[in-house]
């Protein structure tokens, strides 16, 4: 993530699903994370926290993982 208003300022966040354990270790995962990721530079799910994760959704954990420690770093 970056910061809107200053692109300098950046926020990291890591995906890992588990394979055989996480729910979201799917072979098109790498394929539905860019998805996700052009939604949200894009604006599709708003610009806040709140709406960001409803956006991805309850259904794929370590993405959410990986917004929530982006989204912290931001910070």
């Amino acid at each position: 993530l970056w910061h809107r208003d200053n692109p300098d300022v950046v926020g990291l966040g890591e995906c890992a699903p588990l394979c055989g354990l996480s729910i979201d270790a799917t072979p098109d995962y790498e394929t539905r994370l860019a998805e996700i990721c052009q939604q949200i530079s894009a604006g599709g799910f708003g610009f806040s926290e709140h709406t960001i994760l409803q956006g991805i959704g309850n259904h794929l954990p370590s993405t959410r993982f990986g917004f929530e420690t982006a989204w912290l770093d931001l910070q």
